[in-house]
């Protein structure tokens, strides 16, 4: 017998099953809380309707939608304190009509740095109020995030001798900047701790801790 015929595939129950199991999962959809609100079905059948029609509807159908996510955000945010659970979608039942309403993980980083008087390069005062704000918790809310880059007016020689010794000479060939992002941490604190929103108003307030805006669509 040659051994292609020897490999020909046999019955296996293990590996069907395994097979089987793998397909399942990829395939099973992601389960998120459904919470009522009949009120809102006109403005979720006109939000839907103008959506889909010409832009001389677009106006309406984003006044639709800011309102649907007005409610949306408080019932979103009712269900994650009440529950402890840190979701990135919920659904609207809209009488028949079903939206989900979505927040993403994602906030635009933070400056770190300025520069003072003397010109040099500092960290800046609206870093040091929240450090002073979230105390202990600042280092688990915020990770620091350090970008270099080559100095576009760099001379070669320069380049050439920091690389053999990254010392005095770093400065005049890269340029760095520094920014905090906000932590998982902090992501699940302002949807389900009362008092770190309460605390990180201020600075949303300001645009420095600043989310994506959540978005709602028909589910």
């Amino acid at each position: 017998m040659s051994a292609v015929a020897y490999k020909t595939k046999k019955s296996n129950p293990l590996a069907a099953f395994a097979a089987q199991a793998k397909t399942v999962t990829s395939t099973k959809k992601a389960q998120h809380p459904t919470i009522d609100k009949p009120e809102l079905e006109e403005r979720a059948k006109s939000f839907v309707t103008n959506k889909t029609r010409s832009d001389s509807y677009a106006d309406q159908a984003k006044m639709d939608a800011e309102e649907l996510k007005r409610v949306a955000s408080e019932a979103f945010l009712d269900y994650c304190q009440k529950t402890g659970k840190m979701e990135s979608c919920i659904h609207v039942q809209a009488g028949n009509v079903k939206l989900s309403y979505i927040v993403a993980n994602k906030y635009s980083p933070i400056i770190a740095h300025e520069l003072d008087a003397a010109g040099n390069k500092v960290e800046s005062a609206m870093i040091g109020k929240m450090r002073e704000t979230f105390g202990e918790d600042f280092d688990r809310y915020f990770s620091e995030k350090t970008t270099v880059e080559l100095n576009a007016e760099a001379d070669p020689a320069d380049l050439q001798e920091a690389l053999e010794r990254l010392g005095d000479l770093s400065a005049k060939v890269f340029k760095s900047s520094s920014t905090f992002q906000v932590t998982d941490a902090l992501h699940q604190a302002l949807l389900c701790d009362p008092v770190a929103r309460a605390k990180a108003e201020p600075f949303v307030s300001l645009l420095v801790i600043k989310p994506t805006s959540p978005s709602i669509r028909l589910a």
